[in-house]
């Protein structure tokens, strides 16, 4: 099979997007599963009968679900195999939903490789049986979040105080303030950035006293809604004058009633800032570690900056800007608990005319041309369901699997552009590769296998981005 290790993977390179992995060294855990067993629904098929066999070898309970009893006698997955409880229904009239809730208290992961049949359509087993499914665990398998402010629920707004640039002589402004539109209540940050007398930031912060401990924390999650503007959120741990950590986000532009963003910073991808230039020491001698520690935290912020790397942007837009803010949180990466097994190019049917002439090799395939019963869009639409659920997840979006793709590399990559192939067994120790790395939470990818990867450096699957969760409606 491809060179993977078993839990963990380390990449060789990036390039155009592209992550190669190689082996690394195996550490071996149950993630999130405990004694419980993961679920596997489309026990049966081509590939779901390949993920049930890893979970096996590696001594892990399974529970399969599948449509047809006599199907799974004749695949070796009869009811004498030991670490093996089959269970039969069909989405189509709602009994394998039944099957599930008989058993959803003995589940402690979930890895979709179902799809459609001519009985079930790919709007009712991609789309439809997604949610059905997923909202069976919502409680149960629901991931670690917290909240520091809760703007939704509670004025907490009038806690933050502005640091514009008129403490440098500019002239920028801003406020926060509680708001409310119909039965929405949350904060919004807004103002006006300007250039004049050398100004160009905004920034709001909040200030704790005593210092509080988010050291068991993987990071920050926020619910916004913004205006298609880049902002930076500021943790200070020091008291050292203007000098803290800031991470970048970028907002979706939305107007007021629009659907909310969920935005995930890992404290990983905050970096020590003063006066927006990297900051490792001070006039003093001082040195300040590269890598944030959430233990002692003393206030927490957002900018709206012109400066990046010590000197003013030349792209930046002056002028009014607005971030509404609904829960600014902490959670804790943990290996995801619902793995959807789903397929490349599910995004491609909603590609605009620029991005198809950009990817002409990605669009011009056939089944994003023929597109048959809709699949790609029921695909993502429950790509979609699933996001939302809270459940911890990841989604592996899987090139042309076949059975004689010749051994190789597996390449990971995001932005839904990749083409190729790749072997059912190599896509099968992948899906319980990544139900057992917490550094998959919260992300969606796409594989495929190659015989001569180019690359050079290491990377780690650490860094492929984590998802933006957007709240609008799925089909």
């Amino acid at each position: 099979g491809a060179s993977v290790s078993l839990v963990k993977m380390a990449f060789v390179g990036i390039r155009g997007g592209v992550l190669r992995s190689r082996r690394v060294s195996v550490r071996c855990c149950a993630g999130g599963v405990g004694k419980k067993s993961v679920l596997v629904v489309g026990a049966t098929g081509k590939l779901g009968r390949l993920v049930v066999e890893e979970l096996l070898q590696r001594k892990m309970s399974v529970i399969g679900l599948a449509r047809d009893r006599d199907r799974a006698k004749e695949v070796g997955l009869g009811e004498d195999l030991e670490g093996l409880d089959m269970r039969f229904g069909t989405f189509a009239d709602g009994s394998a939903v039944e099957a599930v809730e008989a058993v959803k208290e003995d589940v402690g992961a979930v890895i979709w490789a179902a799809g459609p049949s001519r009985t079930s359509p790919s709007a009712i087993v991609d789309n439809q049986a997604v949610n059905e499914v997923a909202g069976k665990f919502k409680d149960l398998l629901a991931g670690q979040n917290d909240y520091l402010f809760d703007f939704e629920n509670s004025p907490s707004a009038q806690s933050f105080r502005p640091v514009d640039d008129v403490v440098m002589g500019g002239v920028s402004r801003s406020i926060i303030e509680s708001t409310s539109e119909g039965n929405e209540q949350y904060a919004r940050f807004q103002g006006n950035v300007s250039f004049e007398n050398n100004g160009g930031f905004c920034a709001i912060r909040n200030d704790f006293s005593p210092p509080i401990d988010l050291s068991k924390w993987t990071g920050i999650v926020l619910q916004v809604r913004g205006d298609g503007k880049r902002y930076k959120m500021s943790i200070k741990i020091d008291e050292e004058m203007e000098f803290n950590y800031q991470a970048k986000f970028t907002t979706s532009a939305r107007s007021t009633g629009d659907p909310w963003e969920t935005i995930r910073i890992p404290f990983s991808r905050f970096t020590p800032m003063k006066r927006g230039r990297l900051q490792l020491g001070s006039p003093e001698g001082r040195t300040f570690n590269v890598n944030l520690d959430p233990s002692k935290v003393v206030s927490v912020g957002f900018l709206r900056s012109s400066i990046e790397g010590g000197a003013r942007n030349p792209e930046f837009e002056t002028g009014p800007f607005r971030l509404d803010l609904r829960k600014i949180g902490i959670y804790k990466a943990v290996p995801p608990r619902f793995v959807l097994l789903s397929s490349a190019a599910v995004t491609r049917p909603f590609w605009s005319k620029e991005k198809k002439a950009l990817y002409p090799s990605s669009y011009d395939i056939p089944i994003v041309q023929l597109n048959p019963g809709n699949v790609l869009v029921e695909k993502f639409n429950g790509e979609q369901q699933l996001r939302k659920s809270g459940i911890p997840y990841a989604i592996i979006r899987y090139t042309g699997l076949n059975d004689d793709q010749p051994d190789g590399t597996l390449v990971l990559a995001q932005g839904d552009t990749l083409v190729g192939r790749i072997n059912r067994k190599d896509g099968a120790k992948l899906a319980v590769d990544v139900l057992l790395d917490s550094d998959a939470y919260y992300k969606t990818f796409e594989t495929m296998t190659i015989t001569k990867p180019t690359a050079s450096s290491v990377q780690s699957l650490g860094l492929l981005s984590l998802d933006v969760v957007d709240e609008a409606p799925s089909g």
